[in-house]
């Protein structure tokens, strides 16, 4: 039974990494020098952390300044919170479904952003 799993898990492999690599191609034959292809899909997992880290960071500032209050610095830590783990999950378990769903959940993070600063105002 062993033997006849062994080659699925392998072709699921292969296949994966065709499939995180087929950006990288299209980038490099158009000459685009996109993080994954100039530092490798290591080093860009590593400063999308980043990023997400200092975006959150100043996502807050505005509450600690006094431009909107306890409702924004709420939701916003937690929206954060999400956003890092997202992050963290895509660096310590690289695939195209966590990779996409994080780039689901940045469109999201800015949009309930947007609405939380609104309500802020209001209350």
């Amino acid at each position: 039974r062993y033997r006849e799993a062994q080659p699925r898990a392998r072709h699921a492999r292969t296949q994966r990494v065709d499939q995180s690599t087929l950006e990288k191609v299209t980038y490099a034959k158009t000459g685009t020098p996109m993080l994954p292809n100039v530092r490798g899909e290591e080093a860009t997992r590593k400063r999308i952390l980043l990023y997400t880290v200092v975006l959150v960071a100043v996502s807050l500032a505005p509450a600690f300044t006094g431009l909107f209050g306890l409702t924004y610095l709420v939701v916003a830590s937690l929206l954060g919170a999400a956003f890092i783990g997202g992050s963290i999950a895509l660096d310590r378990k690289p695939s195209r479904e966590s990779a996409r769903n994080l780039y689901l959940w940045s469109l999201a993070y800015l949009a309930l952003l947007f609405c939380t600063m609104a309500l802020d105002r209001v209350l």
